[in-house]
């Protein structure tokens, strides 16, 4: 796993806004898209359209990934511990 995603996953144990991410993490905004998509892909990260939403998104829309909310997942979880 690159260190960028490890970096990502971290920040991830409580749901977070895009823009929470962009804060806490140190990575630009097109290097943080591309392994945020990554992440989903591989299904290390959930993703969801509000906070309190209790529908995980199936697609992510990667024009829109600025306006979603992410978690990690137990997948994720299991990389890291």
């Amino acid at each position: 796993m690159k260190k960028e995603q490890l970096e990502i996953l971290e920040e991830l144990f409580f749901i977070s806004s895009y823009d929470q991410l962009t804060q806490k993490i140190s990575l630009g905004e097109n290097e943080l898209n591309r392994e945020l998509l990554e992440l989903f892909k591989k299904g290390k990260v959930k993703c969801y359209k509000s906070k309190t939403s209790n529908t995980e998104e199936e697609n992510l829309d990667a024009t829109k990934i600025n306006k979603y909310y992410y978690v990690i997942s137990k997948k994720g979880l299991q990389d890291i511990i």
